[in-house]
């Protein structure tokens, strides 16, 4: 063999080699009998964690807009900050996650319980503002222009006297309403009754009269939904009738010295 057809050979085999070490390597094959089984689940790409979530925030939402708020797409996209009502329905579809600042408005803007909306069950969907032992939530709320009302329990539970406190303010389209997180009572001589003064007191400070907190009889479906942390107005109150029994008792200790 001449000089240049062995350095051929040789060239030849230095290529294979440099190509068999580029090529990726197949696995070894393995008997299915004999590899250790998954525990782990195998989810699809739309059943992913983010995915899963994505979506029941989504029915979350829905179910906040058309039973709790009754709100039309454009109210809610509105509410949350968007430009249409599009952005809405992605994110009820669970196509998109509703950005934080969204969820940071219905917080801020319509007192949502931030647990309600992240899947923490049982959870209610409204927050509440503290009412025993401080005047400082009731103090706020008139600060802010909110309406106070005295919602009282149904003919049938009125025994016990008891009542909650909500606020309620006209905001563009809708309103903004929150409840106290305990008790008043008309027929209490201790907490119930100071809860009752909680309210009082910061408005005999800013020169209002007993009128101006309107009190009123709950109708059972209402009384049901303050209850459960569910209760939203979306226009203006009253809810249900003038409460004249306990309407009564409210002026004398509103005039109480």
């Amino acid at each position: 063999m001449d000089p240049i057809s062995i350095v051929r050979l040789c060239f030849d085999g230095l290529k294979f080699w440099v190509e068999h070490k580029r090529r990726p390597q197949s696995p070894p094959s393995v008997n299915a009998s004999l590899a250790p089984a998954s525990h782990e689940p195998q989810l699809s790409p739309t059943e992913a964690p983010e995915g899963v979530y994505q979506r029941e925030l989504g029915a979350r939402l829905k179910h906040l807009r058309t039973s709790i708020l009754k709100f039309s797409p454009w109210e809610m996209a509105e509410a949350l900050g968007c430009e249409l009502a599009r952005e809405v329905e992605r994110y009820e579809l669970g196509l998109e996650e509703a950005p934080a600042r969204c969820r940071m408005r219905l917080e801020e803007d319509l007192f949502v319980n931030r647990r309600y909306l992240e899947g923490f069950e049982p959870s209610p969907i409204f927050k509440r503002f503290a009412l025993v032992y401080t005047e400082q939530d009731c103090d706020s709320y008139l600060e802010q222009g909110f309406r106070p009302y005295i919602i009282c329990a149904p003919s049938g539970l009125q025994r016990d006297g008891h009542c909650y406190v909500v606020f309620h303010r006209r905001e563009k389209t809708w309103s903004r309403v929150i409840v106290s997180d305990s008790y008043g009572s008309f027929v209490s001589s201790g907490g119930g009754k100071a809860n009752v003064f909680n309210l009082i007191l910061p408005m005999r400070r800013r020169g209002m009269r007993p009128s101006d907190a309107c009190v009123l009889r709950a109708t059972s479906a209402d009384w049901g939904a303050l209850e459960a942390g569910c209760y939203y107005v979306k226009n203006v109150l009253p809810v249900g009738d003038t409460c004249f029994e306990f309407k009564d008792v409210f002026w004398e200790w509103f005039e109480e010295h």
